[in-house]
This record gives C-alpha cells, sequence and structure tokens, in this order.
C-alpha cells in the first residue's frame, strides 16, 4: 500500500460503497462528518489519479441517499 494524493477527490464520508471496474473506481453514497447523506457519484481513474463527478441526467428523478449500502 502506498498513499495516494489525487487531485479533486471527492468529500470525505462514512458508510458509502465502492466498486472498482477496469482502471476506475466508482464510489456511491454515504454521509459526512455530520451525519448529512450523500447521493453523488465519483469515479477515480487509476492511470490519471484524477477523481471526476458523475453528474445525473437533467430531468431525472432525483436518487435517494444511501448509508452502510452493497454494492456488486
Amino acid at each position: 500500500w502506498s498513499f495516494v494524493n489525487a487531485r479533486q477527490p471527492p468529500s470525505a464520508r462514512f458508510g458509502h460503497s465502492a466498486v472498482a471496474f477496469e482502471q476506475h473506481l466508482y464510489l456511491f453514497g454515504g454521509y459526512d462528518q455530520h451525519g448529512w447523506f450523500i447521493d453523488d457519484v465519483s469515479c477515480y481513474s487509476i492511470q490519471e489519479n484524477l477523481w471526476t463527478s458523475i453528474s445525473k441526467k437533467p430531468n431525472s428523478i432525483p436518487g435517494l441517499e444511501r448509508m452502510h449500502h452493497t454494492a456488486v
């Protein structure tokens, strides 16, 4: 293991899920240090060492916050 100082990281969180697929890591949900639920999705590119926020489609149904969930 080694420390990675990635560019543009998502906010700190607990109880989130993460899935690794090919050269990317996807992060969803959880809650912050104040107990507020987070419903965003972020993608980390291992090759570029860069986090990107994945935005929702315009006029889409709002997602529900999740914490302590699983993803496959």
